[in-house]
C-alpha cells in the first residue's frame, strides 16, 4: 500500500511539473500552534504573482509564500499581499534528496 501511494504521489507530482512547466516537489506542512495538524502540499520556485494566479488556477484562496527561509500567507485574489507568518523550516518535513 505504502508503494502505491508513493507510485501516485510520483505521478501527481510529475503531472504538476509538467502543467506548471517547473519543476515541483512534495511537502508537508505544520501548524505551529498544532503540531498533529498536518497538511500535504507541493512547492514551485516562482515569482509571488505567479503564484497567486496558479493558486487561482486550482481555485485556491490564498497561498503561503517563502522568502529566505520566512513563511509568508496571501490571498490570492486583488487582495494578495504577503503577511509574514514566522520561520518556514521548523513548519515542514524537507523532501529527502536522492543520492
Amino acid at each position: 500500500m505504502v508503494r502505491c501511494q508513493k507510485q501516485k504521489s510520483r505521478r501527481e507530482t510529475e503531472s504538476l511539473s509538467a502543467k506548471l512547466g517547473v519543476k515541483a516537489f512534495r511537502i508537508t506542512g505544520y501548524s505551529a500552534k498544532d503540531i498533529e495538524h498536518a497538511e500535504d502540499g507541493w512547492g514551485v520556485a516562482l515569482s509571488f504573482d505567479d503564484a497567486c494566479d496558479i493558486g487561482l488556477l486550482f481555485k485556491q484562496d490564498a497561498i503561503f509564500y517563502i522568502i529566505n527561509n520566512i513563511i509568508y500567507v496571501s490571498y490570492c485574489d486583488m487582495r494578495r499581499k504577503l503577511i509574514k507568518v514566522g520561520p518556514f523550516l521548523c513548519r515542514v518535513d524537507a523532501p529527502k534528496v536522492k543520492k
